[in-house]
Order: C-alpha cells, then sequence, then structure tokens
C-alpha cells in the first residue's frame, strides 16, 4: 500500500487521498488529483446547485452560537457557518474541474438531483416532505432539523451509494472549511 504523502522531490500537483471501501469490505485507497492552489478552477454550477451544496454544506458545518463566552474569537470561529466562509464557492470550483476523479459526475448528478423537488423526494424520502403547500421541496427548502436526518441516514444506510456520498460530502467540505486561510 502506496504511503499518503505525495512524494516532496517532485514538483507535481498536490493530492487528496480519500479512502474508499469496495463493497465486500475490502479497503482501498483513490488518489484524487487537485489543482495548485494558484490556479483555482472557476464555479460552473448552477444556481440551484449551488443553493444545494450550501444547504449540504451548511448542515454538516453550522453556525454554533455559544452561551457565556468572554472569548470573541472563539465565539467568531462557532458562529462562522461554512457558507459564511466561502466554503460552497470553493467546493463548487473543485467539483467543476478542481478534482479529476472517474465518480464525480455521479456527485454532479446527486447535486442536480437535490436541487429538484423530485431528486430531493428520491434522495432524501418522506424527510423532504412538508404539511404546508406546496409539499414537496428541493433541499434548500427542507428545514434544517430536516436535512441532518437525511445526512445521518444516508451515513447509516445498508446502501453503499448513499454512505459514498455522504462521505464525499462531509470530507470535501470539511477539507476546504479547515484548510481555508483568510488572506
Amino acid at each position: 500500500m502506496q504511503s499518503l504523502t505525495p512524494p516532496c522531490s517532485q514538483n507535481r500537483d498536490p493530492w487528496l487521498y480519500i479512502r474508499t471501501f469496495a463493497i465486500r469490505g475490502e479497503a482501498s485507497e483513490v488518489r484524487m488529483e487537485m489543482a495548485p492552489a494558484a490556479k483555482q478552477h472557476p464555479n460552473l454550477l448552477t444556481q440551484r446547485e449551488m443553493e444545494a451544496l450550501k444547504a449540504v454544506c451548511d448542515t454538516l458545518l453550522p453556525s454554533v452560537q455559544l452561551p457565556r463566552v468572554d472569548d470573541e474569537g472563539l465565539v467568531e470561529f462557532y458562529a462562522t457557518s461554512a457558507s459564511m466562509a466561502g466554503t460552497p464557492a470553493v467546493v463548487g470550483g473543485l467539483l467543476s474541474g478542481g478534482i479529476r476523479h472517474p465518480l464525480m459526475w455521479l456527485l454532479r448528478f446527486a447535486l442536480w438531483l437535490l436541487s429538484t423537488w423530485y431528486g430531493t423526494f428520491a434522495l432524501c424520502g418522506r424527510r423532504s416532505l412538508s404539511p404546508e403547500f406546496p409539499f414537496f421541496s428541493s433541499f434548500a427548502g427542507v428545514e434544517r432539523g430536516k436535512r441532518e436526518e437525511v445526512l445521518l441516514a444516508w451515513s447509516l444506510s445498508s446502501f453503499f451509494i448513499f454512505r459514498m456520498l455522504f462521505r464525499t460530502f462531509k470530507y470535501l467540505i470539511a477539507f476546504v472549511y479547515f484548510t481555508q486561510v483568510e488572506s
């Protein structure tokens, strides 16, 4: 099995290693090539796909209000959600060509499904339904508590594709959010 760090002696693009698991339970590593920091890819996602991605980002990394804390830096850090930090735009650029992977089309397809009411109903089930008219909504229109339930259901699903979708969203969003540098 190869090392998880790219060779330092060669000046190549950095690599993002994501550990994936085959259906049989065998672990394998997938090497995903990322664009260098100086060459950021433009965000080619549609507005509706960006709304769905923003909803996923804010569900995974929401803003948290801390009671009775004196440290303003700590309060500011916890009050910043993923969308406030600009994470969806960077992740959108990665999905638009910043990462080259054979199954990237599947993630884009899932984002497109989440941007429509029928795709959200297909991927999320009855958790996406609302008691008021319109009864169906896209993922961005689903309330936050139900979105959390949906992502939790994906992470614990017996279907491999839902677990893979959740892990990919979680890894990409957390990677971008926690590696952003304030300039």
